[in-house]
This record gives C-alpha cells, sequence and structure tokens, in this order.
C-alpha cells in the first residue's frame, strides 16, 4: 500500500476576512484572504439543478451545465491557493510522486460559515481540473480520541438498512440492494465482504442489528436538515410507516451499543451531507464527532443510479485494504468515467477525525501490485459495470423504472435551474404516466405543474391577456391554497379586468352624454386600478362638458385625470 503524506489546510477567522494556514510536504505558509460564504451557499440550489441535471444530460449539454460549478471551484481555489502556497502544492505533489506516495487534501476549517461550502468542487484548469479527482479530499473533524486501523479478520461485515416511510415517497431501494448485493458478490465470494439488512425501517430494527456488531454501516433513505436545532436528521419509520426523525447526535448515541462499533458509516440519503452554517459539527458530522472515525455522506441530493456506483467503486477499493480517502476518491473517479463526466462525482464528501486513514487493517487481505498508471482498485472500479446497470445487447439501454424516475428528477432540478417549467411539466407527465404510483414523481409534477401555471400567469398578465392570467391564477390556487403571490395576482388581475369592462362603459356613457354616469364609472375605475390613465379622454370630455354646463361637480377631484 501506498503511503500517504497530507496537505493541510486550516481556515480560520471570518467571517469576512479569513486565515489560511498550510502545512505540507514542501513547506508551510500563511495568508489572508476574502470569501463571500453566502454568496456560495446562495447558489446551492443552482449547483444542486446542475449535479442532478448532469446525470442524464447529453455530453454535448454538459458545459453549460458545469459552468456553476466551475465558477464555485474557482472561487474557493482562488480564496485558498494564493501567494506561494500554489507553489507549495505543486511541489508536494511532485514530491509525492517522486517517493510514490498519494498526496492527501486535509480541510481543517475553524470557521462555521465556511464548513457548508462544498470544498470538493476546488478547481484551477492549469493543475488539471477538479483537484478531488486527482487527490483525495477529507474534512478532518478534531476529537480527542486517536484513531487506529481495527485488524480485522476478513469478511469485513457491512451492515445495510433501508429506511422509506409511506409519506417521504420511494427511492428504488430494493433495486438499489440487489444491485449493490450483485455488484458485491465477488468480494463476498473471495471472502473479503459480508453483506447483512436490517429486518425493517425503525429504529428499534436498527438498534437489535447493531448488538450484534459491525464494521460498516451503510444507511438507504432520506436526510432532513433541522434549522430550528441547527443539525441533520436521518428518517425512520415507526411502526405504522410514518415518518420518525433521529437527531445525528442521537443516532451516534445509539451506533455507540454496537460491538464491533463500526468504524464507518455511509448514508447514502439525498440531503444528509447538507451542513448548518452556524454549527460546525452539524449533519453528518456531529454522527463523526464522538462515536465512529469516519462517515460518507452526500452534500447533494444523488440519483439511485450514482448511489449504486459509488457504493460499488467505493467498497471494492476497501476491500483491497485501501484508506477510505482513497475509496472515496475511487467512487468519484467511477462516477465522472462511467457516468460520461457526470457532476455527481462531487456528490459524496469524506468527513474523518485526524489519525490513520486506513479505518481497517484487513488481515489475510493484500492489495494488489499497483501499475505504474492507474491504480488497479479505481480503473475497475472507473470501467466495470455493476450487475443489474448493462444495457440490452448492441443497442440503447432498456429504461428501467429507476431510470424513469432519474430522468425525472433531474428535469425537476434542471426546472429550477433554468425555470423552463412547461418542458419539464412534458417530461414529469410522461413520467407518471409510466410510474403511476410512484408518490416522488407525481409530487415533482404537481410542483412543477404549479410553478408553470403561475409563470404563464404572470406572463399572461403583463401581456395584458387578463382572462388567461386568472385562469392560471386559479390552477395554482387550487392546488396550493395559501399561494399568498397568486392570491395577490389573481385580485390585481380580477380588479384590471372589471376596470376593462368599466371602461368600455364610460366610453358609452361619455358618447351618450350621460356625463355624471360617466365620471362615477371613472372614480370606479381609478380605484379599481390606480395606474389607469383615461386612454380616449372619456373622462376628461365628461368633465369638460360638466364645467362648461356650471354643473356640480358629483365628486370633486375624483374625476380630473
Amino acid at each position: 500500500m501506498a503511503h500517504t503524506s497530507d496537505f493541510v489546510v486550516e481556515i480560520s477567522g471570518g467571517p469576512d476576512r479569513y486565515r489560511v494556514d498550510v502545512s505540507s510536504p514542501a513547506g508551510e505558509d500563511s495568508t489572508s484572504t476574502e470569501l463571500d460564504a453566502d454568496e456560495i451557499l446562495q447558489s446551492m440550489p443552482m449547483l444542486q439543478a446542475s449535479v442532478l441535471g448532469s446525470a442524464v444530460r447529453s455530453r454535448a449539454a454538459q458545459t453549460e451545465l458545469e459552468r456553476p460549478a466551475r465558477e464555485v471551484g474557482k472561487k474557493l481555489f482562488d480564496a485558498v491557493f494564493r501567494n506561494s502556497i500554489p507553489g507549495l502544492y505543486l511541489s508536494s505533489r511532485q514530491k509525492a510522486e517522486e517517493q510514490d506516495e498519494v498526496l492527501r487534501l486535509v480541510f481543517r476549517i475553524r470557521s462555521p460559515e465556511l464548513a457548508a461550502l462544498p470544498w470538493e468542487l476546488l478547481h484551477n484548469s492549469k493543475m488539471g481540473g477538479y483537484l478531488s479527482l486527482s487527490q483525495p479530499l477529507v474534512r478532518h473533524v478534531e476529537v480527542l480520541e486517536p484513531v487506529a486501523p481495527l485488524r480485522v479478520a476478513p469478511p469485513l461485515h457491512i451492515l445495510g438498512m433501508v429506511a422509506l416511510p409511506g409519506s417521504l415517497g420511494t427511492l428504488d431501494a430494493e433495486k438499489e440492494k440487489e444491485s449493490l448485493q450483485a455488484a458485491l458478490t465477488p468480494l463476498v465470494e473471495e471472502g473479503l465482504v459480508r453483506l447483512t439488512w436490517v429486518q425493517g425501517q425503525t429504529k428499534q430494527d436498527l438498534t437489535a442489528a447493531l448488538l450484534s456488531g459491525c464494521h460498516v454501516l451503510h444507511f438507504v433513505g432520506h436526510g432532513k436538515f433541522d434549522e430550528q436545532r441547527r443539525e441533520g436528521m436521518i428518517i425512520f419509520a415507526d411502526e405504522r410507516g410514518r415518518e420518525d426523525p433521529l437527531h445525528a447526535e442521537a443516532l451516534g448515541a445509539l451506533i455507540s451499543l454496537a460491538r464491533p462499533r463500526p468504524r464507518l458509516v455511509v448514508l447514502n440519503s439525498c440531503e444528509t451531507g447538507t451542513g448548518s452554517s452556524e454549527d460546525l459539527f452539524s449533519s453528518a458530522a456531529a454522527v463523526l464527532e464522538h462515536t465512529v472515525p469516519a462517515v460518507v455522506a452526500m452534500q447533494f441530493a444523488v440519483t439511485d443510479h450514482a448511489a449504486v456506483l459509488f457504493s460499488y467503486a467505493f467498497y471494492q477499493a476497501l476491500a483491497a485494504n485501501r484508506s477510505v480517502d482513497e475509496a472515496v476518491r475511487a467512487g468519484r473517479v467511477a462516477l465522472r468515467v462511467y457516468k460520461d463526466d457526470s457532476l455527481e462525482c462531487f456528490t459524496p464528501i469524506l468527513y474523518q477525525r485526524s489519525g490513520d486513514a486506513r479505518l481497517f487493517d484487513l488481515r489475510g487481505s493484500t492489495p494488489p501490485e499497483e501499475p505504474e498508471e492507474t491504480p488497479k482498485a479505481e480503473a475497475e472500479a472507473a470501467t466495470k459495470v455493476p450487475a443489474g446497470e448493462q444495457g440490452t445487447p448492441g443497442g440503447e439501454p432498456e429504461k428501467t423504472a429507476r431510470q424513469v424516475r432519474e430522468e425525472a428528477s433531474a428535469a425537476f432540478w434542471q426546472a429550477q435551474h433554468d425555470r423552463d417549467w412547461e418542458a419539464a411539466v412534458l417530461q414529469l407527465t410522461a413520467a407518471a404516466r409510466r410510474l403511476p404510483g410512484d408518490a416522488d414523481v407525481r409530487n415533482m409534477l404537481e410542483h412543477v405543474r404549479l410553478q408553470s401555471d403561475y409563470a404563464q400567469g404572470v406572463r399572461a398578465e403583463e401581456a395584458g391577456d387578463l382572462d388567461t392570467a386568472q385562469e392560471h391564477y386559479r390552477a395554482v390556487l387550487g392546488t396550493d391554497p395559501g399561494h399568498a403571490e397568486a392570491h395577490a395576482r389573481l385580485r390585481r388581475a380580477e380588479d384590471r379586468a372589471e376596470a376593462r369592462r368599466l371602461q368600455d362603459l364610460l366610453r358609452r356613457q361619455a358618447d351618450a352624454g350621460d356625463d355624471e354616469a360617466a365620471v362615477r364609472t371613472a372614480d370606479r375605475i381609478r380605484a379599481l386600478d390606480p395606474s389607469w390613465t383615461d386612454p380616449d379622454g372619456s373622462a376628461a370630455r365628461a368633465r369638460e362638458r360638466i364645467a362648461r354646463c356650471g354643473r356640480e361637480r358629483p365628486s370633486a377631484g375624483s374625476w380630473g385625470v
């Protein structure tokens, strides 16, 4: 196994100006920098759209989709790699290559508002693009307990769990279980890995399984972030199949019951890597702090297909006695290569305690000799297709329910990015016909229909087509009665439509010489639409005739325009 050397980046201070301290094989340096964390955090929804959109878009569309990720990655790189630090990095990389070592990028973030930033996107075109694809990138969390590799007589025991409460909709979890089991079959047959599953979806089911111990806990399901407590949650099911959230700190306490205690937790759930900018130990890191040495989580929503590909490559490298950071990078490379430059390779993040990155010492398992070029584990992970993912011979792969769902999800997030709701409605409608019982697809379709109706209503209102605008706003309120903007715009469109009808009445009254009635109608129009300007002069003519005849104006000052 190749030795590792660390390029350590420690960031402190803030919230506007930060101190960057670097310790590396080539020397040390310090600098100060400015970084607008809020600006990057506000771009996270756009990044999410780009990541999921890249899962199904053609290669020709990748450049445009990748632009937000590259821009954020460049901002992060330019903020940290300043003055002599780029030179230290290049020298450290060259030194590691000469000594046949793996250079790790280790980030120690002392400033809480920076902990939630996607450091895995660090990008510089002169240094080969995305740094996390060429070197392992680790987020270190400082704790008092040192960690040494656990000597394990194979097989490595992976305990899997699926928790999918009915109200959350459905990930293709059973299919993922089957695919993961098939992908790990060679490792199981070699006696390197044993994969078992928790029988049930409740916290009690997990507790019972953990009492027998495991080396790795692999969770498949959903995660959320508790804004009030500023902490991540994992969603279990209760006895009735309803949502039963458990905060990360409590999950850590539950995991501590296991003997042997897991050295690694993998969270294949949609938001488990999302951190609070005010709490360094939020979300997945809260599990890591006192309980397990390493946690692999997801900082963006992840498609089922990507989760399977990553898991396959990750566990293959781990079973080959690779360190956890190398295993994560093997998963990144697999996603980047097999999925045609998909941005989903930046979704996994690794939280790790200080200490040895090799969590397990698999006795009797010796890693293969590395060729001079690409490490074997990474090369196999990047090119081998997991069982169940091959296409039909000699043509396009047949679309599975999972692929339909992933394309629907990508269309949904792409619509969030480019606001093209009508295109998303068409694609999600087709997906809903294909998967009539899928709650996730149904909910996404309902959301984009609502957004489409609202957008079409706004366009119609701005174009003066008030009847069409009202129709769309009422459709929005039929789906979401509490939509305040639709309520306000519907009232305004109704008022403008009534003002338009009254303007026709005003014109007829003025033409007939019924001047007092015309002035009263003008008052009503002005009350409904303060921007009304008497475009054909009907109210002005009525006013002039009343003034000439010397009659008292019925509502002084109300009918002058």
